[in-house]
């Protein structure tokens, strides 16, 4: 009989934790979907949905945010800065100038080492060294 009731309690305790950390798995992606970054411009600060991120590409220690309304942001960030701050969202670095947001791939080709066309119709090349990477984050799909 104990050991009903502990296998019993143990069953629950179980399945509280599960729903709990069931709970904080869809807070911790509800607020990655509603995330804002602040990204400090000129003349201030600009605050930017990240799902409305399409890419940033930098130069020297500036960056150009491309949004999917077709406005570039330019920032006083490295896209070394900006990548810690997008950490746990859909980002790769494809390239040493170029992050890009994975929800905004539109198509990868293999042609010459390889390069992505984005929803922004630009098209970034996949750098070598980071390749494998990248082929690695799809083939999970």
């Amino acid at each position: 009989m104990i050991l009903a009731v502990d296998k019993l309690l143990t069953k629950d305790q179980i399945n509280s934790r599960e729903k709990m950390e069931t709970l904080l798995h869809l807070f911790k992606d509800q607020m990655k979907i509603n995330k804002k970054i602040a990204l400090p411009t000129q003349d201030g600060m600009t605050f930017i949905n990240v799902d409305q991120i399409v890419r940033v590409e930098s130069e020297s220690n500036y960056s150009f945010v491309h949004l999917a309304s077709g406005e570039n942001v330019c920032i006083t960030k490295t896209l070394k800065q900006i990548e810690e701050s997008l950490d746990g969202q859909p980002f790769y670095r494809v390239h040493q100038s170029h992050l890009v947001n994975l929800n905004h791939i539109v198509k990868y080709i293999k042609d010459a080492g390889g390069y992505l066309v984005i929803s922004d119709k630009t098209t970034i090349t996949v750098a070598r060294q980071r390749k494998d990477g990248f082929m690695e984050l799809f083939s999970k799909l």
